[in-house]
């Protein structure tokens, strides 16, 4: 059965009976391959299904749709330059640090450097004695720019579409739409792509009234 809406493209089938052509329109669900072959009686009616599992390559051209919002503003870290070290001791998981003399950092930040104690050779204690490098900063609020919200959006637009390569879906074409309102910015992207297609699901093929009574006897 079809796993995504769109147009068949193309189909070759190995085994069963091919229910669409190339141009028809499908909706998720809908059979592509039954896997019950009929066999007729002389007036044409149905005798009996000989099944099969239902094998074919299809290709399908459907639609993907992206959509992404950013709010124009945003807030940056600006360091001042001020730093201070503060040093530590560690017992397996547990830190111990020692007292801070000073005014504190109203906004910071600290980058961990640790060393572990060495007995000798590769004989190693869970003892760490090391510093955390406390960074000062302020806040402040920024706009992005058009050029930034358009580099951003594409790195998105690439992410997307490489985790559909990754399936194996094909892009033939992209739409982008980039607007901004309210103080957001809103991208909506259409994605034409080829894809193969076909899940498969047991067969919904009811027996004819002919084989129950046959079976029946």
């Amino acid at each position: 059965v079809a796993e995504k809406e769109g147009e068949v493209i193309s189909i070759v089938t190995r085994s069963g009976v091919p229910k669409v052509t190339a141009g028809t329109s499908v909706e998720a669900g809908d059979i592509l391959v039954e896997g019950g072959v009929p066999i007729l009686n002389e007036d044409g009616t149905i005798r009996r299904y000989d099944y099969c599992k239902a094998d074919a390559d299809i290709l399908l051209r459907c639609v993907y749709d992206l959509k992404e919002e950013l709010a124009e503003k945003y807030e940056q870290k600006v360091y001042t330059g001020e730093e201070k070290k503060r040093p530590f001791v560690m017992f397996g998981t547990k830190k111990l640090q020692l007292p801070e003399f000073g005014k504190g950092f109203q906004e910071w930040d600290a980058v961990e450097e640790k060393k572990q104690l060495r007995l000798f050779g590769n004989y190693y204690l869970p003892v760490y004695f090391g510093s955390d490098l406390v960074r000062e900063y302020v806040t402040r609020e920024r706009v992005y720019t058009k050029e930034q919200v358009k580099e951003l959006f594409e790195g998105k637009i690439q992410k997307f579409i490489e985790s559909l390569q990754e399936k194996g879906v094909q892009i033939i074409e992209k739409n982008v739409t980039i607007d901004k309102n309210a103080g957001v910015w809103k991208m909506n992207v259409d994605f034409l792509a080829l894809e193969k297609t076909g899940k498969a699901r047991e067969t919904q093929l009811q027996k004819p009234q002919e084989e129950t009574e046959e079976n029946a006897r």
